[in-house]
């Protein structure tokens, strides 16, 4: 108990944002005001972009990794790949009318991944 508690102490933010993205990522889309920035078309794959930015970016600095790291990071940045692939998916699956899964999406949530690693790197880097 004491092992899974300190995980959960140590991923705070990450498991904040986590849920975060589940909850923003299951919303139907009509619950989202609307407004000039929000009905802008890119504005989907813009949150998707940020969203996996932040969390990507939150789980590298809490990982504090000191050995292996980029197998570590590696293998943690596939992971946020697949959770938001199956997310996703099940949007497809049971949000058929208000929610769709779109390549773009995904694309939007790799490259997101993508730069919450480049960014943490310069973070660490002129940390060092």
């Amino acid at each position: 108990m004491f092992f899974f508690a300190a995980y959960l102490y140590k991923y705070k933010f990450t498991i904040v944002l986590g849920i975060l993205i589940i909850l923003l990522s299951l919303l139907p889309s009509s619950t989202i005001p609307s407004n000039p920035v929000t009905t802008w078309s890119g504005f989907d794959k813009l949150a998707h972009f940020f969203m996996y930015t932040a969390l990507s970016f939150t789980i590298f600095i809490e990982m504090r990794c000191k050995a292996l790291c980029f197998l570590k990071y590696l293998l943690v940045g596939l992971f946020i790949l697949i959770f938001s692939s199956l997310l996703e998916l099940f949007q497809k699956l049971f949000y058929t009318l208000e929610r769709s899964a779109e390549i773009a999406d995904f694309l939007a949530n790799l490259f997101g991944i993508i730069s919450g690693f480049t960014l943490f790197s310069v973070f660490r880097w002129i940390k060092s």
